[in-house]
C-alpha cells in the first residue's frame, strides 16, 4: 500500500465550509471517493461532512462531483495527481426564460 495525492476543489456552499477553496490531501491506496469524502469529514468536522455525506455514510446526492472533469461512480478508484471538484447540486429555473435566443 502507498500513498496518493489528490488536489481538492470546492465550490459556492463547499468552499465556505471547508474554510478554503482548494486544497490537497494524502490518502493511503488504495482510496476511492467515498474514502476521500470520509477523509474529508474527518478532517474537516460536521461542517462539511452533514453536505457531503448522508446519515448513513454515503455520498449525499446534494453533492456533485467531478474527478479530472468527469463525473466518477463512489467507488472509482483514485490515482496520484487526481483533480476532485466538489459542487453543492443548484436547482431553480428560468422561469421560463430562454438562456439563449440563438438556435
Amino acid at each position: 500500500m502507498g500513498q496518493i495525492k489528490v488536489s481538492i476543489k470546492y465550490y459556492n456552499l463547499l468552499r465556505e465550509a471547508a474554510g478554503q477553496a482548494r486544497e490537497e490531501v494524502t490518502l493511503t491506496s488504495p482510496a476511492n471517493l467515498l474514502d476521500l469524502l470520509l477523509h474529508l469529514e474527518k478532517q474537516h468536522g460536521e461542517g462539511l461532512g452533514r453536505w457531503i455525506l448522508n446519515e448513513g455514510k454515503e455520498i449525499s446526492p446534494a453533492v456533485r462531483i467531478f474527478l479530472n472533469g468527469d463525473t466518477p461512480g463512489e467507488s472509482q478508484a483514485l490515482q496520484d495527481g487526481d483533480e476532485v471538484a466538489l459542487f453543492m447540486a443548484i436547482s431553480g429555473g428560468s422561469a421560463g426564460v430562454p438562456l439563449s435566443t440563438s438556435y
